[in-house]
């Protein structure tokens, strides 16, 4: 059985953090918006193909960009970055442990 590298949702969170990254608190605002008008659009049309993975995607990313932000206002982060965010280095632990993991178990180690 292949290694699984990210989720669905790892993925979204980390593209999400990469974008982020040395944004101000306004471009974060910005962009939970655009990730809003997104998921909402998305979630218009679930009967087509695809859609309910495609909206899942969304919703996550549109989750990402609003916990960075209070991350932000939470912390006084005048710009962001991942490695002043204790919950996506925790992700991120979390992410290579269960590679490690799934590894163990692929090769029967």
């Amino acid at each position: 059985m292949p290694v699984q590298k990210y989720t669905g949702r790892e993925l979204s969170r980390s593209k999400v953090q990469r974008r982020a990254e040395g944004m101000t608190r306004d471009e974060i605002a910005e962009q939970t918006e655009v990730a809003r008008a997104f998921e909402r659009q998305k979630g218009r049309a679930l009967e087509e193909p695809g859609r309910l993975q495609s909206l899942c995607l969304a919703e996550w990313a549109h989750t990402e960009w609003r916990r960075i932000g209070h991350v932000m206002a939470e912390q006084g982060l005048m710009v962001y970055s991942v490695t002043a965010d204790a919950k996506a280095l925790q992700w991120e632990r979390q992410r290579m442990q269960r590679i490690a993991a799934e590894r163990v178990s692929a090769w029967g180690n």
